[in-house]
Formats: structure tokens, C-alpha cells, sequence
């Protein structure tokens, strides 16, 4: 009978607390932590606050080295109204972070690994850290991970034990095309693009990218991007070098390098600074009876960039988002008609995607892709190039100029396997320019389908489409046909 009349007290205390207006709470030992979280004793607060209070309190104990800490109240007195107890506080023992142990067929340098995850070697253990591996190895093209991270204690050390799985994220890959010929009717342009991707260099996460493209005949264009993780202990940093030439017929050669340092603020965001140097070559006549408004320019321009990415999966993602912005500022010099001058010139772009998944295999895509150019003076040669198999389907590629544009996607899915899909698309574009010798406007749009599937050694794509604008109606005698394989190793 004795335990039931202490069980009957305890509900009753359990009950006035619950319905206590005011705790008053004093602390005795390890005031220092309640100090810590922006507070000082004695507490009054009530039960709802002291409720987020205790929350706080084991989150950061949990995230400071004592994932075993404990909290309760103890010396309890008081009615209805006012209720007074002591604070009892107990971090118990203290855990640092060993080494990662990784399992699994993925080629991966340990300290690269554990530098990206921030799992350093003699730091206070953090929950937060480890509940954070999973979004950040799926932000990683070549591992994914085959079962949840485990952690191990002993003897005040926390070892993580990962088991990654490899995927096939380099790649090689051509893409041909046949666009109708402008200049002969009845015939067909062929078109080619090479593409080789190579992920985790040096077993470093380091990246390089590079590809070429034969738009159309005497128009070509290049680009190659490389991107390093610096994997220092104290700042999570990462460079990036551009490199995009593009060379339009006899008309002009434009030369864009870019370089930029990144910093990660969380698992899944990225700032960064960059500096830019684009530099256009003129090789039209450029007199007062030139037809084409181009021009030579050299712009020098610094800039700030955001990414913000949460994927299921980073190769076929089914459900998150991705964002990433930039704006950059400077100064251009140019020359057209044997003067030369200086302007102000800003530069912003902007991508968002969103992805969402319902019944299991079928996928939504929403996708907006916009780019703003602006000075008091611009040419042709200057203005972003739009259209084609990665910007506006349904026409050719770099098909119109545009100093502003917003390209708005959206395109379903069905995966009938895990990495083979069709889908269907419409594309809607809103694009403008304002340059020396005139300004436009249009709104093109395309719709489409097409089919990816994976096979043993990679990926192969199909692709039909058809657009529509005030100089292309909407045709089957128009239509264009993207097919490649993409050798993934």
C-alpha cells in the first residue's frame, strides 16, 4: 500500500506542475550552463517555457560534447500558482569525436571525408553533426549511404561508422542532332556535343567538368569548370575555376573566366565570392555601317553567390528543392566605332528547382531559370544565349539573345525503375534585350517528351520537342530530336 500512496503523490505533484501558472527554479551546481543559454537564476517561467528551456538545455549539452546529459527537477513546493524547485543538472560523461570508420566500395580519403562531414578527431561530439551526415552524403554525386550512420562509444571517444555505397557519377557522353537547315530547305543541320564529367579526383571530392558543343556550322563553344575542397579543419571552404569560350560564326569570340570561394554555413547551404573577367573580341567590322550591333568589351566585375540545395538524391531526385544566385558589379570598357569608353554594368542570375513525388513512381518537376544584364551600353555579343536541349526545348541551340529572360519548367516523370523514366515537359520563356541599335522582345514556349534508361554501362536519352514563337510556328516540320548515351564509370 505504501508505493501506491507514493505513485498517488508523485501524479498529484505531476498534476500541479502541469497546472502551476508560475515555477520559480533556482540552481545550485553548473549554473554556468544555464548562463550559457542566456539565462539566470532564479527562473520564473512557466511550465510551457521551462518545457522549451529543458529542450534547449540537452540540445546543447548533446551538441557540446555530453550526448548523455540529464536534467529534472527536484525539491519540489508550492500550490497551484507558485511552485519552487531546484534545477538538478548532471552532464555526466564527457565525449569527443575519434576517427570515421567507413565501410563499403567507395574510394574516399578518410580525412577529406571527415573534414566535409566536420566529424573532427578530438572535438566535443554533436548530435547535430551526425544527424547531418545523411543530407550531406546525399548531396555527394558518387556515394550514397546503404544504411544509417552508426555511432559507437568507449572510453569517452564517439567513433561514426559509415557504409557507402558507390554511384556511377562520371561521365562521358555524346548528344547528336538534326535541326532543319535554314539556308536549304528540305535538308538537315547536324549537330554534336561532347561531355566528360569526372567526380572525386584523388579520391578528394575534387571535381572536373568539361564540355564542347557544335551549335551550328562555324559555331562553337567550350566550357570547362573545376572545383577543389580546400577540406581545412576550422572552414569548410571550396574554390571553383570557369572557364567558357564561345565563338559565333565570323562574328565574334567571347572569353568568360570565372573564379570563386565558396564557405558551407550548413549541410546544405553554400556562400561565396567570385570574381569575373568577360572579354569579347569583335571580328565583325565595327564602323558606323555595320549591320550587327557587336562590339569589343572588356569587363571586369565581383560578385556574391548563394546555393541552397536539400535532394533526396543528387543524381534522380525525387523529392527537395535546389536555389542557387548570383549578382555581380563592375566596371566594362568598350569599343565600337573606334571609341572607347566605360560603363557600369550588374549581372544577376537565378535558379530554382523543385522537386515532389506522388504514388511512389511518378515525379513533379518545377523548374525557373531567369538571368538580368544591365548597362548603359550593350551589344549583341553580351547578352546571354537561350534555347536548345538545356534551356528552351524545342528550338535551336542559342537560339535567341537576351540581356533579361525567365525560362519557367515544368515536366512530369514516371520511373518505372529506379533510374529509368519517361517524362513530358512545357516550357514557357519571357526574354528581352535593349542594345545600342534596338531592343525586342518574345515569349517563346515548347512542349515535349522523351525517355531516359539506364542500361549496364550508362544512360540513353531521347528527347522530342516542339516550339513555338513569332518566327517559329508550332510545326511538325519543326520539331527537334535530341538523342545521346551517357557512359557512366
Amino acid at each position: 500500500m505504501k508505493w501506491r500512496k507514493v505513485l498517488l503523490g508523485l501524479c498529484l505533484w505531476s498534476f500541479s506542475v502541469a497546472n502551476a501558472q508560475t515555477l520559480r527554479l533556482h540552481i545550485y551546481q553548473h549554473k554556468e550552463w544555464l548562463e550559457g543559454l542566456g539565462y539566470s537564476a532564479p527562473l520564473n517561467v512557466s511550465v510551457a517555457d521551462w518545457q522549451k528551456i529543458q529542450k534547449q538545455w540537452i540540445t546543447y549539452a548533446e551538441n557540446n560534447g555530453y550526448p548523455f546529459a540529464s536534467l529534472r527537477l527536484d525539491s519540489l513546493a508550492g500550490d497551484s500558482v507558485l511552485i519552487s524547485a531546484t534545477i538538478t543538472f548532471s552532464p555526466n560523461l564527457y565525449i569527443a569525436f575519434d576517427t570515421i570508420q567507413v565501410a563499403g566500395n567507395v574510394p574516399i580519403n578518410t580525412k577529406f571525408l571527415a573534414n566535409y562531414l566536420r566529424i573532427l578527431k578530438d572535438e566535443p561530439f554533436s548530435q547535430k553533426r551526425v544527424n547531418e551526415i545523411e543530407a550531406k552524403i546525399n548531396q555527394l554525386p558518387y556515394a550514397h549511404l546503404a544504411q544509417q550512420p552508426a555511432v559507437i562509444f568507449k572510453d569517452g571517444k564517439a567513433v561514426v561508422s559509415l557504409h557507402l555505397q558507390k554511384q556511377n557519377a562520371n561521365q562521358t557522353d555524346g548528344v547528336v542532332g538534326f535541326l532543319p537547315n535554314e539556308e536549304a530547305s528540305n535538308k538537315l543541320t547536324l549537330t554534336g556535343q561532347f561531355n566528360l564529367k569526372i567526380n572525386n579526383l584523388f579520391k578528394r571530392g575534387k571535381s572536373l567538368t568539361a564540355d564542347w558543343q557544335r551549335i551550328r556550322k562555324a559555331t562553337q563553344q567550350m566550357n570547362i569548370l573545376y572545383t577543389n575542397p580546400l577540406g581545412w579543419k576550422r572552414a569548410p571552404l571550396e574554390w571553383q575555376f570557369g572557364l567558357n569560350l564561345l565563338k559565333e560564326d565570323t562574328s565574334f569570340l567571347n572569353r568568360n573566366i570565372e573564379f570563386s570561394i565558396k564557405y558551407a554555413l550548413t549541410s546544405s547551404q553554400k556562400i561565396g565570392f567570385l570574381v569575373k573577367s568577360v572579354r569579347s573580341f569583335a571580328q565583325a567590322p565595327t564602323n558606323a555601317n555595320t549591320a550587327v550591333p557587336v562590339g569589343a568589351t572588356n569587363y571586369w566585375a565581383y560578385g556574391l553567390q548563394y546555393e541552397w540545395a536539400f535532394l533526396d538524391d543528387f543524381n534522380y531526385p525525387h523529392k527537395g528543392w535546389r536555389v542557387q544566385t548570383e549578382a555581380t558589379a563592375g566596371n566594362k570598357t568598350y569599343r565600337r566605332y573606334a571609341v572607347e569608353a566605360n560603363s557600369f554594368q550588374v549581372s544577376g542570375k537565378l535558379l530554382g528547382e523543385f522537386y515532389t513525388h506522388f504514388y511512389r513512381k511518378n515525379v513533379l518537376l518545377f523548374r525557373l531559370k531567369m538571368s538580368y544584364l544591365d548597362a548603359n551600353i550593350l551589344y549583341i555579343n553580351e547578352l546571354s544565349r537561350v534555347g536548345g536541349l538545356l534551356s528552351l526545348r524545342g528550338f535551336n541551340e542559342n537560339r535567341f539573345y537576351a540581356s533579361t529572360y525567365g525560362v519557367f519548367t515544368s515536366e512530369y516523370r514516371y520511373f518505372w525503375e529506379e533510374k529509368s523514366y519517361l517524362f513530358a515537359f512545357y516550357e514557357q520563356g519571357a526574354l528581352s534585350y535593349k542594345v545600342v541599335d534596338g531592343q525586342w522582345s518574345a515569349n517563346p514556349w515548347g512542349v515535349g517528351t522523351g525517355i531516359c534508361f539506364t542500361t549496364q554501362g550508362g544512360l540513353f536519352s531521347l528527347t522530342y520537342a516542339l516550339g513555338n514563337s513569332a518566327d517559329q510556328p508550332l510545326s511538325f516540320n519543326n520539331a527537334k530530336i535530341h538523342f545521346g548515351y551517357v557512359a557512366r564509370f
